[in-house]
């Protein structure tokens, strides 16, 4: 038996990231917590546990080399739920489980509706959204192994998704949306010298960067889609880069969608774009 706590000092001693103290402690937290099964309050009280310092620094040195601790674990918690992740996904962050929470409002009180998550990756959307309201959701996605690690999400969580392996410019699957909503590829290229080197070093390019250095492509494919196939009323919900808020905006507005609105993230940043059709 071993004392949690001084594992958990040992692993912030091994922490060797130019990073501040306090996301080192976060990182050395996290880490002791999902290992042992405690929590911080009991980690820091020193509880004793069967793992030894020793069993943590094969993770340490991944970790190190600025492996993100959420693929050094294979799990991440997004809207309380435990999801699996993998480099083949990203790893879902805090800004899109606001997102999911303006696409709830939409369908939420809506028995019948029916969800399109384009560019579902993890599944972290669809699947929420699948338990948190009565609809018929759909997750598309281009990359096959993405769609492997939403299948066994969506399993993990309890929640019924259908799954499709298109590219998102492709005709969307037949249906009558009432909401789609996404998280597109949105970086350009250039942006790539300002990137930390956990995201650019692990995880995927095809779910980080828009074809063409074009920020802006997936909403166009989106825009032009949605005004052609989307009923009166239907809703679109996406996630946005900040630097290209106001153009995504003028896109949707020229397709003949209305109420084209863009909604801030935490931090203040125009993060979010809601279009009714």
């Amino acid at each position: 038996m071993a004392n949690s706590k001084a594992i958990y000092q040992a692993a912030c001693n091994s922490i060797s990231l130019s990073e501040p103290a306090e996301e080192i402690a976060a990182i050395a937290m996290l880490l002791v917590t999902q290992l042992t099964g405690l929590n911080a309050t009991q980690v820091l009280a020193g509880k004793e546990v069967l793992l030894e310092a020793s069993d943590l620094q094969p993770l340490l040195e991944r970790i190190n080399k600025h492996e993100p601790i959420q693929y050094v674990l294979g799990e991440s918690v997004f809207m309380g739920r435990m999801f699996i992740v993998t480099p083949a996904v990203l790893i879902p962050r805090p800004e899109t489980e606001e997102l999911v929470g303006h696409a709830l409002r939409s369908v939420r009180d809506r028995p019948h509706a029916s969800v399109l998550d384009l560019g579902t990756g993890s599944g972290c959307i669809a699947i929420s959204i699948g338990c948190e309201s009565p609809a018929r959701v759909t997750g598309v996605d281009i990359s096959g192994a993405a769609l492997e690690i939403a299948r066994r999400n969506a399993v993990l969580n309890g929640a019924r998704v259908d799954w499709i392996q298109q590219d998102m410019t492709a005709p969307w699957p037949e249906g009558n949306w009432d909401l789609v909503v996404s998280n597109p590829p949105y970086i350009g290229r250039q942006e790539s010298a300002a990137m930390s080197a956990n995201v650019l070093g692990y995880e995927p390019d095809l779910a980080l960067f828009a074809p063409g250095n074009d920020p802006l492509f997936f909403y166009r494919a989106i825009a032009t889609q949605g005004g052609e196939r989307l009923a009166a009323g239907a809703e679109v919900w996406t996630e946005l880069n900040p630097l290209y808020a106001e153009s995504a905006a003028v896109l949707f507005t020229a397709e003949g969608f209305h109420q084209v609105n863009l909604y801030k993230d935490l931090f203040e940043r125009y993060r979010f774009l809601h279009a009714v059709r």
